[in-house]
């Protein structure tokens, strides 16, 4: 991880803060673990994890801002937003 987000960060040229950039991009790789075995213990199957965890980190680019501007996303939808975890380390890697 830590390879990479130096890459990324020097590589590109990304301004901002080296360590906020390294602790935004590693907790959201927890996160996704984290997910992942959540996922994994609940469900009763492999293939039903491989269908479920794929469909709930869609959704959550859905409205955590990365394809629907928040602006975009209806009204009655607006509070699935504030669930995503995605939506929170974007905002963290754009610091």
């Amino acid at each position: 991880s830590l390879v990479f987000a130096i890459t990324m960060f020097f590589g590109l040229s990304l301004q901002g803060n080296f360590f906020v950039f390294v602790v935004g991009y590693y907790l959201t790789t927890l996160v996704g673990i984290i997910l992942a075995y959540a996922v994994a213990a609940v469900v009763p199957s492999m293939e039903a994890a491989n269908a479920i965890l794929p469909t709930i980190v869609t959704i959550w680019m859905y409205f955590g801002g990365l394809f629907i501007v928040f602006d975009k996303i209806p009204n009655g939808w607006f509070w699935f937003s504030w669930t995503s975890f995605l939506r929170y380390s974007w905002g963290v890697l754009m610091l």
